[in-house]
């Protein structure tokens, strides 16, 4: 256990600040009483309350104070995302809080942020999913955050230590902001030189049935809860064709007397999920060479059979292009966002453009140099987030053991903190 520094001691989350779990909403009729807004579990953001939609309940005058926030309240994830927590600033009205939240209001001579930063820190290295119960949905009842350890020094340290903590932070943040920014870049680059070279947009355009030879569906085997062995068949789940490249991982496994081998997938497959969420919904992959054999399409699959004069490569691009995906989007159903299906008969329906197979070959080659830069940002990206998540990290460990200063010397603990967490 880390030594603390002189004037600071170890202690329990109750005993700095009183906790109350909110109101529990009423599911039956309506009783009549005055309805307040409230704040859910999704409302409460690390560090920022998000108002964009505050929902409303009936609340007796009588339980206003019990339920109501004040400002300087520090709100607590209860489920979900045990922990996360941010300080209620005020708003224009009375506020309440629903059964999912936390309310803490710290005793006098401790800091709501300085509780804040340091629920982050248990949150990040795993001390608030050992007190946390539940199998699948975890949760943090009010007694387990109480006793929750914490380190705590004077008020006024407190107060020195979020204000050395929030500059390091804003650096990084800073830093991360720049990466978001280069990774959105990125995205919509891509997504402009796929509409460039393969959109149908402002272009001479063909339905989709006009360019494939023909489209199957797969269909259910009744697999088991785990993926299948190399020498086992599996078939696919939706997530193998929804990130932009074949996964063949995702997969669970089938018995061997139910295969039906003519829904075994091959190299060189076109894939299209027909159901996802309405992000996913008609997400395309082609399925690379050296894919192991065993694999199965599901009954969410579909496989395209590019026409003989088609590249298959151009026609994958072309399903990518926006103006495709606005297509597919627009012609999914189903009532729930969580789950779209689209039709054979809606998918070729889809416009691409028209294009003599010397040009596909030759767009298909012009995006490849752009992929290929692309790909060259993606992992340095990626590694730099991860380096800045590790920052986060010892920034708090280094902050919650007394050892952040406000002096240079902050940078060298802060890095070797970070190296002894990666190593």
């Amino acid at each position: 256990m880390t030594q603390l520094p002189t004037g600071w001691r170890r202690a329990r989350f109750g005993e700095a600040a009183e906790t109350a779990l909110g109101k529990m909403l009423d599911k039956g009729r309506s009783r009549g009483l005055p309805k307040v807004p409230y704040l859910r579990n999704v409302n409460v953001q690390w560090g920022s309350v998000d108002l964009r939609s505050v929902l409303q309940m009936e609340l007796a005058d009588e339980e206003r104070e019990r339920f109501g926030l004040r400002v300087g309240d520090l709100l607590v994830c209860e489920g979900g995302e045990i922990g996360r927590a941010a300080i209620w600033g005020g708003s224009t009205g009375f506020m309440a809080y629903q059964k999912a939240l936390h309310r803490v209001r710290p005793h006098p001579g401790t800091d709501p942020r300085f509780l804040r930063y340091q629920l982050e820190r248990l949150a990040n290295d795993g001390t608030l999913a050992r007190f946390s119960t539940g199998s699948t949905i975890r949760h943090l009842p009010q007694q387990a955050l109480r006793a929750v350890p914490i380190a705590l020094p004077s008020i006024e340290t407190q107060r020195r230590v979020v204000a050395i903590l929030e500059e390091h932070l804003s650096d990084l943040d800073a830093a991360g902001a720049c990466l978001k920014s280069a990774g959105s870049r990125a995205a919509r680059l891509r997504a402009a030189e796929l509409e460039r070279l393969f959109g149908s947009s402002g272009r001479v355009s063909v339905s989709l049935s006009e360019v494939i030879a023909g489209i199957a569906a797969g269909k259910s085997f009744g697999a088991a809860d785990r993926p299948a062995l190399p020498s086992e068949w599996g078939i696919i789940k939706v997530s193998a064709m929804t990130w932009g490249e074949f996964r063949p991982n995702e997969n669970k496994s089938v018995r061997a007397d139910r295969v039906d081998p003519r829904f075994e997938i091959r190299p060189g497959d076109l894939l299209v999920s027909r159901a996802n969420t309405s992000d996913y919904v008609g997400a395309s992959v082609l399925v690379p060479a050296g894919v192991r054999p065993r694999l199965l399409l599901s009954d969410k699959s579909l496989r395209a059979t590019p026409a003989p004069d088609v590249n298959p490569e151009w026609l994958w691009r072309a399903l990518q292009a926006p103006s495709a995906r606005h297509q597919i989007s627009a012609l999914a159903t189903g009532t729930k966002e969580s789950m779209r299906n689209i039709s054979q008969d809606a998918l070729k329906s889809v416009l691409v453009p028209v294009a003599a197979r010397s040009d596909q070959e030759r767009r298909v080659a012009a995006f490849l140099d752009v992929e290929s830069t692309l790909g060259r940002q993606g992992p340095l990206i990626r590694d730099l987030t991860s380096r800045a998540q590790s920052l986060r990290r010892a920034i708090f460990a280094a902050a919650f053991s007394g050892r952040l200063t406000g002096h240079g010397s902050d940078t060298e603990v802060i890095s070797e903190l970070a190296e002894e967490e990666s190593a």
